[in-house]
């Protein structure tokens, strides 16, 4: 189960995800490493790869205009998006995304999902509040990278697959009852994982990312 995709409503963002999915493969089949338990910034950054590599544009960072009215200012927006469909002919999917970053129990209890909200919520008012013209999109989307955690590393496999499966299938629900349009969630190869996870044990464990969006006009 090293991706899994749950769509709620509004545009289906499967391909570029399971794109997105494949990039973060990579990097830990290069590098023994974990690409996503850094900043929220470098998980963006892996977000607008997986654009480029379905030939799509993506732009980061990029000074803009934010707030309301008379409070609006100077500001930065996360990334735009212009990525083709996969339809032959269809118009491409242009959107604003702000992004905030959770790290959360991979036991997603209470807390986790009390995280999530708050976060997710925070994401969509962003998205909201953006006022440039240069790089508006007609679709916006509040995205939250969730990185679950646990101070112990296991190793049995299957409890493993156990604790993953759960989580999936844990956060989906939640974010289908926040109202989230999407949820995509990568994990590295179990053989990479358990590996990765011993090299780095003194960190604490982290198994995977998810990403729920939330759309926004």
């Amino acid at each position: 189960m090293s991706f899994q995709y749950a769509q709620f409503n509004g545009p289906n963002l499967e391909r570029l995800f399971r794109t997105w999915h494949q990039i973060l493969g990579w990097y830990e089949d290069e590098t023994e490493d974990f690409p996503y338990w850094y900043l929220e910034r470098t998980n963006i950054g892996h977000l607008a790869l997986a654009v480029y590599q379905r030939n799509g544009i993506a732009v980061q960072e990029f000074s803009c205009l934010k707030g309301k009215d008379a409070e609006d200012s100077p500001g930065r927006a996360d990334l735009y998006m212009k990525v083709p469909m996969g339809r032959s002919g269809s118009r491409p999917l242009e959107l604003n995304i702000e992004a905030k970053q959770q790290w959360c129990s991979v036991a997603f209890n209470e807390n986790s999902k009390a995280a999530l909200a708050t976060y997710l919520s925070r994401a969509e008012k962003d998205c909201r509040n953006l006022k440039d013209k240069a790089w508006r999109a007609d679709l916006g989307a509040g995205i939250v990278f969730l990185l679950p955690y646990s101070k112990s590393v296991p190793t049995d496999r299957k409890d493993i697959r156990k604790q993953l499966k759960h989580f999936t299938v844990a956060v989906s629900n939640e974010s289908k009852k926040l109202g989230a349009s999407f949820a995509s969630f990568h994990y590295p190869a179990l053989d990479n994982l358990l590996e990765i996870s011993k090299n780095f044990a003194e960190h604490g464990w982290c198994p995977g990312i998810a990403v729920i969006g939330k759309f926004v006009k």
